[in-house]
């Protein structure tokens, strides 16, 4: 029926978004589309960052390494990951360069992070220690029990994530 079509061919052309397509189209030469592709892009980004953990137990207490930063929260070991860098050698590397153990060892992996609020996918390792700490950076590393550890975090997804896998 005439009607039935001429509803259906408007109602479509309203609510499609061909006058979008058309107007990324139209700019899709120039840089600002090369701009807008980032910008939305952003949003969904995650930088890839990998870390060590390394577990003991003491006198009947489970501690953990943490880095404790300037402003008195504690953090786990880990960074960005760098662009010829597998996952694995990433966290290893970033355990040994902010705790100073050399002698450690990786394991298996724990699990990973996605912190929406600082945009970051964080994968973790089990480290096997076999060295004392030197701590090579300005911030301070040691032992804690785990429960005060979970306390004291900084950021809530790292809390979250060492209530749930440890």
């Amino acid at each position: 029926s005439f009607w039935t079509k001429t509803v259906f061919d408007w109602a479509f052309s309203f609510f499609s978004f061909s006058p979008i397509i058309h107007h990324m189209k139209s700019i899709k030469k120039g840089r600002l589309f090369e701009q807008w592709k980032k910008f939305i892009a952003s949003f969904f980004w995650l930088d890839p960052c990998a870390g060590g953990i390394c577990i003991r137990d003491r006198r009947w207490i489970r501690e953990i390494i943490c880095v404790i930063h300037r402003d008195g929260g504690v953090m786990l070991p880990k960074w960005r990951i760098k662009r010829w860098e597998k996952t694995k050698e990433a966290a290893l590397r970033e355990f040994q360069e902010e705790t100073g153990i050399y002698s450690s060892t990786l394991g298996w992996k724990i699990g990973t992070i996605r912190d929406r609020i600082r945009r970051k996918k964080i994968t973790f390792y089990h480290i096997y220690n076999s060295g004392t700490l030197t701590p090579v950076h300005d911030e301070a590393v040691m032992w804690l029990p785990l429960e005060s550890a979970q306390q004291k975090m900084k950021h809530p997804a790292e809390k979250k994530f060492l209530k749930k896998y440890l």
